[in-house]
């Protein structure tokens, strides 16, 4: 798979935190960046897939009702209000 080019943007003390990053781990910056999106957007992409199927759910009014709620918590000494 190739590579695009992306530009971007950081504070000052996020460069140089990168360059500290690079020189110790001994990663280029790009690779750092290329990683740290990466994680960025896999994580993201996977919390709003998560959303969108608990939203679908209670759409369907697969959640348990309030009384359900209450009986479990009232089970174990809780009180649910």
């Amino acid at each position: 798979m190739g590579a695009a080019v992306v530009s971007v943007r950081v504070s000052e003390e996020d460069k140089e935190a990168l360059e500290k990053l690079a020189s110790v781990t001994g990663k280029s910056k790009s690779s750092l960046v290329a990683e740290a999106i990466h994680s960025y957007v896999e994580m993201n992409a996977w919390q709003v897939s998560v959303i969108r199927e608990r939203l679908e759910a209670a759409d369907r009014q697969e959640y348990a009702s309030r009384e359900r709620v209450k009986a479990i918590f009232a089970k174990w000494g809780a009180d649910a209000d």
